[in-house]
């Protein structure tokens, strides 16, 4: 064998060795490759599924917010129309003609006590002094009136009773409201 066989084949041992050493190599890198590339995806994944749970978050959070404004909305509402009903009664009250306010005026004396002073609406002194003078009740009229809309205030040392029609209406909305919204609402 000559030198330059000799030669010849170390340089094709050589090309070999090079060739499996960077088929190696090269398989190294497709494996480095593909291992951070999976990693990405990963990644990826993760990041998306967390921002995916963000968006689920924010959704509900959003329609837990908007369903509890509608309902503060709705009972808003529900509060007007009770508080105009409620309104509604006052004002029939006042537009009593004088028969009829006579006559609710003597049902409410005559649930005060015997003894005392009466305290009327203002510009209903004369209608309330009748009232005072058909319960014969020894009850005397206030000589000050009240800028209430309707009604009196019952006075004597011990004890006060506000029947005006204010204070009436507040009364019969506490024991009432809860009936009228139920048969308004439900």
């Amino acid at each position: 064998m000559g030198l330059n066989e000799i030669i010849k084949k170390i340089k094709e041992e050589a090309d070999k060795k090079i060739k499996e050493i960077k088929e190696k190599a090269e398989q190294e890198i497709n494996k480095i490759e593909k291992k951070y590339q999976e990693e990405i995806e990963k990644k990826k994944n993760q990041i998306l599924t967390l921002a995916k749970e963000e968006v689920d978050k924010k959704i509900k959070q959003t329609q837990i917010e908007a369903s509890s404004e509608t309902k503060n909305l709705i009972l808003s509402k529900k509060q007007e129309i009770l508080d105009e009903i409620y309104q509604e009664v006052l004002n029939e009250l006042l537009r009593l003609n004088d028969e009829d306010y006579l006559k609710l005026l003597l049902i409410l004396i005559k649930k005060c006590p015997e003894k005392g002073e009466i305290i009327p609406a203002k510009n209903r002194e004369k209608i309330t002094e009748k009232a005072i003078l058909e319960s014969k009740k020894d009850l005397n009229l206030s000589y000050k009136s009240l800028p209430i809309k309707g009604g009196f205030i019952f006075s004597s040392s011990d004890l006060e009773i506000d029947n005006s029609f204010e204070n009436l209406i507040k009364i019969i909305r506490e024991k009432t409201e809860i009936e009228v919204a139920k048969i308004l609402f439900d």
